[in-house]
């Protein structure tokens, strides 16, 4: 690990550790790491170039843009950029292709075999705007005030500007995908996280979450009913709800936890809500951050592990609370936090003309897989960065 974005900083994963059809323990089973050299270097642009979009609609082809066309190339570039003394790099035009995505992530040495940790189904990520962006954010910049400027870009820093995923080593994963097609060379998918388009998501990611729970055949019939199970319904109920908020703050999450029932409440608790959750709300119901099996049994009902019902939560109930149930799925399953849009931005929108795109890759794919395939590419960018920490971009 290196306490700078180094160019010799490119991580590897040995081992390939299990899809979801295996336990959720062998899941967290740790990977080894091992560094291995990449050196990528950059000359800087004609400064006559200073100020094209940051939109894929205003890209032209031009002799004297960047291309980045590669994982490779883009982590190369993001190490060129950040280094306090790369000032030149702000006059820089980059050409980075729609099938070019990139994110950050939390390396903690307990669960770093996939793009997210393995209690979630869908890793997040960027693409070519977002990706651009974080190229302009990071010039001149040390490594961790990039990474502190990446992860307000990608909605990682919360109202206060406290990380989500919270201190320790983060590296950054560059991989090729097609948005709405399967990844090359692998069997995953990359969507745009809309509440409409995430309707059709959750059903995939069922497999996954309850991978060690054995669901009733009822359950597995209605889940997959998108006429009884009514998931439109409440994804556009959730949207209604966030259409009422400003965009990048909680008020929509409050107001649906505020509104609507949600896992392990009862008379002197209910996390979700801020009710005896020690400031940790859906967080609460997970341990260290993971949703483990635990967390997953309180969406099965009475039946437990052995019959497990998720239906009768995420699906349409007479008392509407399912808003609440798969919101807080949403969240613990799917890492949609609290400041999360709906909108397929992870800040912004499309309708004013400010949005940098998110998109999901689902399911979380497996790192060493993809670097087998040689569709992905992963770095170090910090080793020690803060809990805290304060965009300037």
């Amino acid at each position: 690990a290196a306490s700078a974005l180094a160019p010799q900083s490119v991580v590897s994963l040995a081992a390939r550790t299990g899809r979801p059809g295996m336990s959720r323990a062998m899941l967290r089973a740790s990977a080894l790491l091992a560094l291995v050299p990449c050196v990528w270097s950059a000359e800087s642009a004609s400064s006559s170039l200073r100020g094209f979009g940051n939109s894929s609609s205003q890209m032209v082809q031009s002799a004297e843009t960047k291309p980045l066309s590669t994982p490779e190339q883009y982590l190369g570039q993001l190490t060129w950029n950040g280094q306090t003394s790369r000032t030149a790099c702000g006059e820089d035009v980059y050409e980075i292709p729609g099938t070019l995505f990139g994110r950050i992530k939390h390396m903690d040495g307990k669960d770093d075999s996939n793009f997210c940790p393995t209690d979630k189904a869908v890793a997040w990520a960027s693409g070519s705007v977002g990706l651009r962006k974080n190229l302009q954010d990071c010039c001149g910049k040390d490594a961790k005030q990039c990474l502190c400027n990446i992860a307000k870009n990608v909605g990682l820093l919360d109202s206060s500007s406290n990380l989500f995923t919270g201190a320790g080593e983060y590296s950054f994963i560059a991989f090729d995908g097609v948005v709405g097609a399967k990844m090359v060379g692998a069997d995953n998918a990359v969507v745009s996280p809309t509440w409409a388009n995430l309707a059709e998501v959750l059903p995939t990611t069922y497999e996954w979450v309850f991978s060690s729970m054995t669901l009733t055949p009822e359950a597995k019939a209605k889940l997959q009913d998108e006429e009884s199970c009514g998931l439109a319904s409440t994804m556009q109920t959730l949207q209604d709800i966030s259409g009422q908020y400003e965009l990048g703050t909680s008020g929509a999450f409050d107001h649906v936890f505020d509104t609507y029932m949600s896992p392990a409440c009862n008379a002197t608790s209910c996390p979700c809500k801020g009710v005896g959750d020690n400031g940790d709300r859906c967080d609460a119901l997970c341990q260290d951050d993971y949703c483990d099996d635990a967390a997953v049994e309180l969406f099965c009902g009475d039946g437990g592990a052995e019959a497990c019902d998720p239906s009768q939560f995420l699906c349409k109930r007479t008392d509407g609370s399912e808003v609440g149930y798969v919101r807080a799925y949403l969240q613990m399953f799917l890492d949609c936090n609290a400041v999360f849009q709906g909108n397929g931005c992870s800040q912004g929108s499309k309708e004013n003309g400010t949005c940098v795109e998110e998109f999901i890759v689902l399911p979380n794919p497996d790192i060493q897989n993809q670097l087998q395939q040689d569709s992905a590419a992963i770095q170090v960018l910090v080793s020690d960065m803060p809990g805290h920490c304060t965009p300037d971009n």
